[in-house]
């Protein structure tokens, strides 16, 4: 699979047209591979449906409805409705999803950036979601150093959302995932 690009802003007036150039660009250098782009604009994204598959980056839960995972879960599960009704024969990708969470932060009830925050979104995402889609792709496997920037605080120096610490200690979501992962498998 081929992808021509990750979150653009797919919003913008000529997005469209500039990601078919991309994509018909893909195909003519190898016409066998699936070709996408990754949306970050969902249901405002003017290119919806440019490629074989479409991606949608999904952070319900977390940068929008942050602290209710149900709104948030609910809000994605919408979004996955109207794009399937837009676009019944095209497979969607839920490329990536996920929650920030603090190391060592434990927080019963779960509160945003808690361990428990992170592996409760993680579960309700895969057990809500995962039917609706080809595939789910959790961001991220470890947490990884952020350069400062536009983001400011939301990244104190790390991207959190790994279900392993940077030096590959398991956080609460890891053995959540695992089990949530086997359950799945017996489904077939």
């Amino acid at each position: 699979m081929y992808s021509i690009a990750n979150e653009p802003e797919s919003a913008a007036e000529g997005a469209r047209e500039f990601l078919e150039e991309l994509a018909q660009y893909a195909k003519s250098l190898d016409p066998t591979r699936p070709v996408l782009y990754t949306s970050h604009r969902h249901l405002a994204d003017r290119a919806l449906g440019v490629g074989d598959v479409i991606a949608l980056n999904m952070y319900y839960g977390w940068y929008s409805y942050s602290g209710d995972i149900e709104a948030g879960v609910r809000a994605a599960a919408e979004v996955l409705r109207e794009v399937r009704r837009r676009f019944p024969e095209k497979p969607i990708l839920i490329t990536e999803f996920g929650a920030d969470a603090i190391y060592g932060l434990h927080h019963d009830p779960p509160v945003v950036w808690s361990e428990e925050y992170q592996a409760a979104f993680l579960r309700r995402y895969i057990e809500e979601l995962s039917g609706e889609v080809a595939g789910m792709f959790i961001w991220n496997f470890a947490d990884f150093r952020t350069p400062q920037g536009r983001r400011g605080p939301l990244r104190p120096i790390y991207n959190r959302k790994g279900i392993f610490t940077r030096d590959r200690q398991p956080k609460a979501s890891a053995p959540a995932v695992a089990e949530l992962y086997k359950r799945l498998s017996r489904r077939g």
